[in-house]
C-alpha cells in the first residue's frame, strides 16, 4: 500500500538526517581533539626549548628548530585527528560485515579470509618503510629549512660578495635532496595501495570461483555468491582504506619521535635539589662586602 511506502521513505529520511550528523559530530570532534592537542603540543614544546641550554641553539639551526615547531607536529596531527578515528571506525565495519558473512556461508567467509595475513604482511612491510622514509624526509626538511633561513638572514652578505647564483645551486642541490627523498616516501606509498588493491581483486576472483564450485555442487544457493561478493566488496573497502591509513599513521609516528627527541633533551644546568625559589624581585641591587680596585705594578 502507499501508506507503507510514505511510512518506509520517512523512516530512511530520519535515518539518513541522523547519520549525517553523526558524520558532521565524528568529523567535527575528531579535528577538534587533533588541533586542541597539537596546541597543546606545540606550546610545551616551544616552552620546553626556550628552557634548553646555549649549547643547544649552537649545535641546531633556527630554521630546523621552527621546522619541528611547524611542520613536524603538523604531520603529528594525523596520529590523532584523521588516522585514529579512521582506523578504528573501519574496524568496526569489518567486524560487522564479517559477522554478516558468517552467517550466509561459512565456508565462502573462511575463504574470503584467507587473504588477511597478506594484508598483515603488506601493512606491516610498508609500514616500516614509510616510517623510516618519512623520518629522513623529516631531517632532511629541518637540515634545508635552516640553510634556507640562514641565507635569507644573511642575504646582505650574498649581495655583497655577488654569491647569488653560487646560493641558488646550493639552494637547488637541498630541494632536489629533498625532493628525491619525498619521491622515495611516495614511491613507497603508492607501493602499498596497489598491492592492496590487486589482493582484493585476487580475493574477490577465488571467492568467485570458490563460490561457483560450490553451487555447481548443490552446497550454496546460485543467489548467495552475488550477494556475498557485493558484501566482500563492501568488506575490502575499509579494509583499503585501513591500509592507507596505516602509512599515514606511519607518517605520523615518525614526526611525533623527532618531537619528543626534543622533549628527552635536558638542559645542561639543572636546579639544584631543594633549592629555594625566588620570591618576587622589588627592582634594585644591593652590593654586600664587595669591593674593586686595581692591581697596582
Amino acid at each position: 500500500p502507499w501508506g507503507h511506502i510514505n511510512i518506509l521513505v520517512v523512516t530512511l529520511m530520519v535515518m539518513y538526517a541522523v547519520w549525517g550528523l553523526s558524520l558532521y559530530l565524528r568529523t567535527y570532534l575528531a579535528q577538534l581533539a587533533g588541533h586542541r592537542v597539537i596546541l597543546d603540543l606545540r606550546t610545551d614544546l616551544y616552552q620546553h626549548i626556550t628552557r634548553l641550554s646555549h649549547s643547544f641553539f649552537q649545535t641546531h639551526q633556527s630554521g630546523g628548530i621552527v621546522s619541528r615547531l611547524m611542520s613536524d607536529i603538523a604531520l603529528a596531527q594525523n596520529f590523532v585527528g584523521s588516522a585514529m578515528t579512521a582506523i578504528w571506525m573501519d574496524l568496526v565495519t569489518c567486524v560487522f560485515y564479517i559477522v554478516l558473512l558468517f552467517s550466509m556461508d561459512r565456508p565462502l567467509a573462511l575463504a574470503s579470509l584467507l587473504v588477511f595475513p597478506f594484508y598483515l604482511a603488506a601493512m606491516k612491510t610498508y609500514g616500516r618503510a614509510a616510517k623510516r622514509t618519512t623520518k629522513e624526509v623529516q631531517e632532511a626538511l629541518e637540515e634545508f629549512s635552516g640553510d634556507v633561513q640562514e641565507r635569507v638572514a644573511g642575504i646582505q652578505v650574498v649581495k655583497s660578495f655577488a654569491a647569488e647564483r653560487r646560493e641558488s645551486k646550493s639552494f637547488f642541490h637541498g630541494a632536489r635532496g629533498l625532493y628525491d627523498l619525498t619521491m622515495r616516501s611516495v614511491k613507497i606509498s603508492a607501493l602499498s595501495q596497489a598491492l592492496t588493491q590487486w589482493l582484493t581483486q585476487m580475493a574477490t576472483l577465488g571467492i568467485l570461483w570458490y563460490g561457483g564450485y560450490r553451487v555447481l555442487n548443490g552446497q550454496t544457493s546460485p543467489g548467495t555468491v552475488p550477494a556475498f561478493i557485493l558484501l566482500l566488496r563492501e568488506l575490502y573497502m575499509p579494509m583499503n582504506r585501513i591500509s592507507e591509513m596505516n602509512t599515514v599513521l606511519q607518517n605520523s609516528l615518525a614526526a611525533i619521535d623527532r618531537v619528543f627527541e626534543i622533549f628527552d633533551i635536558q638542559p645542561d644546568v639543572q636546579e639544584k635539589p631543594g633549592a629555594q625559589k625566588l620570591g618576587r624581585l622589588k627592582g634594585r641591587i644591593t652590593f654586600v662586602k664587595v669591593t674593586f680596585g686595581y692591581e697596582e705594578n
